[in-house]
């Protein structure tokens, strides 16, 4: 979690997380941070932002180093939008919808195909308008594109017809354009 200090301000801190998964943050994702950003004015987020992304090029562009990075731009527009008295929306051009659907991310497990379908379920009696299941919880696990197509017919029946039905094969499996087009025409 971050502390953002900024004498603009009425002494506020602005606080925020990014979410780093089962890794701990070290202090080596920030330790050129926050020399990077002492002293800057939190209005120029977006050169900040260019000068901690150049920083963290070190820890690869994507993973630990983007999350913290994440976390210290959404810290820097909320002071910038209580500094001027407007939520961030309005600094990044204004509200573009006046709601956003909730959807649940969760991941399946092909050892249990109904309480998969059971914690959609959960999400969806909360009021979330569908659920994303991601494969990817046991990479080394092959699945099989019939036990892909019981689990996911297993979730819309226990989901119902009108929840939204998400499903994001993952970064480990490595699916080729025709097998996909050929799994989305399975009934």
């Amino acid at each position: 979690m971050w502390r953002l200090t900024t004498d603009l301000s009425d002494g506020e801190n602005a606080v925020q997380e990014a979410i780093t998964g089962k890794q701990p943050l070290r202090s080596s994702y920030l330790s050129g941070g926050g020399c990077r950003i002492i002293g800057q004015n939190p209005a120029d987020y977006r050169k900040i932002w260019e000068r901690l992304y150049s920083a963290v090029e070190w820890y690869g562009r994507r993973g630990l180093g983007i999350f913290a990075l994440s976390g210290i731009d959404t810290a820097l527009m909320d002071v910038v939008g209580r500094t001027h008295g407007m939520p961030a929306y309005e600094l990044l051009g204004g509200r573009f919808r006046k709601e956003v659907p909730r959807y649940a991310s969760l991941l399946f497990d092909m050892d249990d195909t109904e309480g998969t379908a059971r914690k959609g379920e959960r999400y969806i009696k909360e009021g979330y308008v569908g659920a994303k299941f991601s494969w990817g919880m046991i990479p080394s696990k092959p699945f099989g594109a019939d036990a892909d197509e019981k689990i996911v017919a297993t979730i819309r029946n226990v989901l119902g017809p009108r929840a939204w039905l998400m499903i994001d094969v993952g970064r480990y499996v490595n699916w080729t354009r025709n097998y996909a087009i050929q799994m989305a025409k399975r009934q």
